[in-house]
């Protein structure tokens, strides 16, 4: 396989990655959907089909309890009122009132699945962090050479071939990603990369433990014998 050939079928698998990603968040959100639907049902569309809003509903409701209510707490400003109509203060005080309290059923749901989501990423960003930090303890005199040199120079993207060079073993392990973007035109000799936003975050903690002597000379990620 040629290097055109090489460059071009990495932009293919970027482009495909990220329909893949989007498939599987399409599929994350229907799951989630039917979760919901399985837990709590959503009546959100009996109500678009009334073509009432729910603050309408709330104020119905709370119009035919004042009037069904009145004259059980001695209320006599409604006494004269047909007895038809307060037959409909009372059924619409059992429909609307049951309107009301469904949508703020959903209404706390989709709050406690809100805070549910958040706690989650907050769990999921500490776990990466804490992994990415443990990852620093595990490395190679290579791999810690070639993140030292990044770190003196205060380069986190950098440039090499299209297998990383040196770097190959640090993008293997996920600590250095290709920062290419689906579609863009690359070349086989000059491909951009980038280390894990926690991986950074980690190593900028620990600058003193990853200084590097020469800073200013050949880049130890290259394996190009004539840079």
């Amino acid at each position: 396989m040629s290097p055109a050939e090489a460059v071009s079928q990495l932009g293919r698998g970027g482009v495909d990655g990220a329909d893949k990603k989007v498939h599987a968040k399409t599929a994350r959100e229907r799951n989630d959907t039917l979760s919901e639907g399985g837990d709590l049902p959503d009546l959100g569309w009996f109500v678009q089909a009334l073509g009432l809003r729910a603050s309408l509903i709330a104020g119905l409701a709370l119009a035919c309890a004042i009037l069904v209510l009145a004259p059980v707490i001695g209320v006599t400003t409604f006494s004269g009122i047909d007895p038809t109509v307060m037959s409909f203060a009372r059924v619409g005080l059992a429909v609307f009132g049951s309107l009301t309290l469904m949508n703020l059923a959903v209404a706390t749901w989709g709050g406690v699945r809100w805070i549910g989501s958040k706690l989650a990423e907050i769990r999921s960003r500490s776990a990466h962090k804490a992994a990415a930090a443990a990852s620093l303890n595990e490395l190679t005199a290579r791999e810690r050479n070639i993140l030292a040199f990044l770190v003196t120079r205060n380069e986190r993207h950098f440039v090499s071939n299209i297998n990383g060079g040196y770097a190959a073993s640090l993008i293997g392990r996920g600590l250095i990603h290709l920062a290419a973007r689906p579609g863009q035109s690359l070349s086989a000799l000059s491909v951009p990369f980038t280390v894990d936003e926690y991986v950074w975050e980690a190593l900028q903690a620990r600058r003193e433990e990853f200084k590097h002597a020469n800073p200013t000379g050949k880049p130890p990620y290259s394996d190009n014998p004539f840079a």
